[in-house]
């Protein structure tokens, strides 16, 4: 359920992509948040779980059965995802607004935010359970909802505005947003 109303900011963001391995994603973790600032938090999927952590608890020899990652902060987000074990990910740095002429770059985004899934009769702290009795933990104490952005490119034959990705911008309510 989306909660606020669509309103979409035309300011370019800049995108980097490339491959990157097991053994220098930690690295790259490091370079960019000297770039971009500080991640907030970092999302880890797993072949067997789901941790959502802060950026000084990621631990590198935890990277073999990872399939993604997004560390995030307000104004960018490292994704780095794979399908397959053992095989190199595919990276995607985006910045807003800092597009630049040369290189790859979103038109414009607009924002949402989602209710997290909470049995609020389950749940406490950082602690969750969703109404179908899945548990997850988060970084923040009485999360309420996510705050997802999506990334809009116009068609250049067309001027059709297409969803082309999206990211995390933060967890939003309880003790502090991350």
């Amino acid at each position: 359920m989306c909660a606020n109303k669509l309103s979409v900011v035309e300011v370019p963001s800049s995108v980097e992509s490339g491959w990157i391995s097991d053994d220098d994603l930690i690295q790259a973790l490091y370079a960019y948040k000297n770039a971009v600032g500080e991640w907030n938090a970092v999302l880890a999927i797993y072949t067997d779980k789901v941790l959502w952590f802060k950026p000084e608890e990621l631990q590198q020899d935890s990277f073999g059965n990872l399939l993604e990652l997004r560390a995030y902060n307000e104004m960018s987000e490292l994704r780095a995802l794979r399908d397959t074990l053992g095989t190199d990910f595919a990276w995607r740095l985006v910045v807003d607004g800092e597009a630049d002429k040369e290189g790859d770059a979103y038109d414009a985004h607009f924002d949402e935010s989602q209710y997290l899934d909470i049995d609020s009769h389950k749940s406490h702290g950082n602690d969750y359970v969703a109404t179908g009795g899945g548990a997850y933990r988060l970084p923040i104490r009485n999360a309420k909802m996510i705050q997802v952005r999506n990334y809009i490119n116009y068609g250049v034959d067309d001027g059709m505005a297409r969803v082309v990705d999206f990211r995390i911008v933060g967890l939003l309510g309880g003790d502090a947003n991350v």
